[in-house]
């Protein structure tokens, strides 16, 4: 057994979820968790509570989101410190290397080593923000405030970082990548004489679509038709598909998914979310929609075509 002092630093009940497979690769019985969020949806709270159990001290953090950006930063800022003070870790462990205060606290002399795991299709997008080090004054401005490291610097210092995407490239070369089991479903467990079910697979659509969008995706997906909407914590404006929402108990969307589907095949119609990437061993069919001409979005639908998904553009 690990007897390491170890601190967990969590935004999302994604992050919450990879979390635990690290600990278990990394044979950690017992840490100190700092949770941070500013939805404190059911998810949140599901996921804290139960990392929480095996935490020597654990503290949930949440924090409205202001109008002021650097205002957010600064009250999570002071919310944290108090926990951390006068402590040591030999390893600290986050996904969000982009965090100002996150980045600040994994940073600092007594932080240890550091340990990341994925943060959705962040690792693997290469024009994403985890691959380019962001150089704008006010950036910059931030990073001296929390003292915070760049993203490359960051990186340099990542001894191990755990993926449960080994195939692609991610923010660490590979003798530092690990491996670690996503989700996945025996062939044995479907029902092939069962019709499939459909999932649309919820997003925070307005902060990366137009309204327009918005409205040309809610038609698209109505016309495909689906059976049930797993709605994301941040989601505040759902799309009208007159379909009812998934209970998801406080899961992530990949397993309750998997939970509510039992042995009817699955088909995942949705944006480029992280859950049709993370469940491609376990969908029969993917169907990611696109807005045409979705510069910002290269990357993704290229690699939604690679992995095996159907893209549909509109617009």
């Amino acid at each position: 057994m690990n007897t390491s002092k170890v601190l967990v630093l969590v935004r999302t009940p994604f992050q919450a979820w990879l979390v635990e497979r690290v600990l278990e690769a990394e044979n950690v019985a017992t840490y100190d968790l700092l949770y941070f969020t500013q939805n404190d949806s059911t998810e949140d709270r599901f996921y804290h509570g139960r990392l929480a159990e095996n935490a020597r001290a654990a503290r949930f953090v949440f924090v409205p989101r202001q109008v002021c950006d650097l205002l957010n930063h600064v009250r999570f800022a002071f919310r944290a410190w108090p926990f951390l003070w006068g402590k040591r870790y030999d390893i600290t462990m986050l996904a969000s290397i982009d965090s100002y205060v996150l980045n600040s606290v994994a940073n600092r002399r007594a932080a240890g080593e550091l340990v990341t795991f994925d943060d959705g299709t962040a690792n693997f997008n290469q024009t994403g923000i985890y691959f380019r080090d962001a150089s704008s004054k006010r950036e910059r401005l931030y990073r001296q405030l929390f003292r915070a490291s760049s993203i490359n610097a960051t990186r340099a210092r990542i001894k191990r970082h755990y993926t449960i995407h080994s195939d692609l490239e991610n923010i660490v070369s590979g003798d530092r990548l690990f491996s670690i089991a996503g989700w996945g479903r025996a062939t044995s467990e479907v029902s092939l004489s069962e019709e499939p079910k459909f999932f649309f697979v919820g997003a925070p659509f307005q902060e990366t679509l137009d309204s327009e969008q918005v409205k040309l995706l809610e038609a698209v997906a109505s016309q495909i038709g689906t059976d049930v909407y797993v709605r994301h914590p941040r989601e505040r404006e759902p799309l009208d598909l007159g379909v009812p929402f998934l209970n998801k108990r406080g899961r992530i969307a990949e397993e309750a998914i998997l939970d509510d589907a039992g042995d009817r095949p699955i088909v995942l119609v949705g944006f480029l979310s992280s859950v049709m990437f993370n469940l491609a061993c376990c969908a029969s069919r993917r169907i990611v929609l696109v807005p045409r001409n979705s510069e910002r979005h290269a990357f993704l639908i290229k690699f939604a075509r690679m992995s095996g998904c159907e893209v549909v553009l509109f617009g």
